[in-house]
């Protein structure tokens, strides 16, 4: 089998107000056949929701005791990493799946790529249908 797509989602997760129950929340998706497009959603969507999550992304005027890292923060961090791009990479060169979940205090963001198989018959007949083409005079 081979990849022949991938599905990107963002979900926030998180309490729903007064019902003590705590729910997913598709924020975005995308459907690709590209793995390069898929990498550059993922990261747009990552800087999308940290800008959400803390627009002015500023030294704090006042005195910490210890450094706080908020949602917006880890976002950012994980995102300035090579090591962790190059890990993503090779997994979906692999063709597994990708996910990653950033807290922020009760709220969870999930990014994620999933891998979409051709089954074997289907690839078959693709292959088939590529490799002969058919002449209507025929």
């Amino acid at each position: 089998m081979r990849v022949v797509g991938y599905a990107c989602r963002v979900v926030g997760i998180g309490p729903v107000y007064r019902s003590g129950q705590i729910v997913p929340c598709v924020v975005a998706m995308l459907r690709t056949q590209d793995t390069e497009c898929a990498l550059r959603w993922l990261y747009c969507q990552m800087d999308h929701v940290a800008d959400r999550l803390d627009p002015v992304p500023a030294p704090c005027m006042r005195l910490a005791s210890a450094p706080v890292m908020d949602g917006a923060a880890r976002i950012r961090a994980w995102r300035a990493d090579p090591v962790k791009r190059r890990y993503l990479w090779g997994r979906l060169a692999d063709g597994r799946s990708v996910s990653v979940i950033f807290p922020d205090g009760v709220d969870h963001y999930l990014f994620s790529i999933n891998p979409e198989w051709a089954p074997a018959r289907a690839r078959l007949f693709l292959d088939h249908a590529l490799t002969e083409p058919k002449d209507p005079c025929v």
